[in-house]
């Protein structure tokens, strides 16, 4: 993962498509299958949301960290600190793109079991 900002990107792009997908299957499925699409839209629609917030959302170790460094008055570079960073966080973010990608396949595998 290069940075926060290409994880969000992939999310949004991944969720795009997905979407696409959803509305060509809408226009050439039967009408008692359009319900089940739709629902499967809202819940990709609140895996992008929640995904996005959870990247977002800075975790707790990084805010206690920040929150040390300025009341001791530490100063601390930038290499170090971008050091201690991806040696504590790049898990915590691998492991929310592995769950992205778990549950947009899981998705997907609804929208293709749908029969025609």
């Amino acid at each position: 993962m290069a940075s926060i900002r290409d994880l969000k990107k992939d999310i949004n792009k991944m969720v795009e498509q997905f979407l696409q997908e959803c509305y060509i299957q809408i226009a050439y499925s039967p009408p008692t299958n359009i319900e089940n699409i739709l629902e499967i839209i809202s819940d990709a629609a609140i895996l992008r949301d929640e995904m996005i917030e959870r990247i977002t959302r800075t975790p707790e170790k990084r805010i206690r960290y920040k929150n040390r460094l300025s009341a001791s008055g530490q100063n601390v570079t930038d290499a170090r600190r971008a050091c201690k960073f991806a040696a504590c966080y790049g898990d915590y973010y691998q492991k929310i793109s592995n769950e992205f990608y778990d549950r947009i396949v899981e998705l997907t595998e609804r929208l293709n079991s749908l029969n025609y």
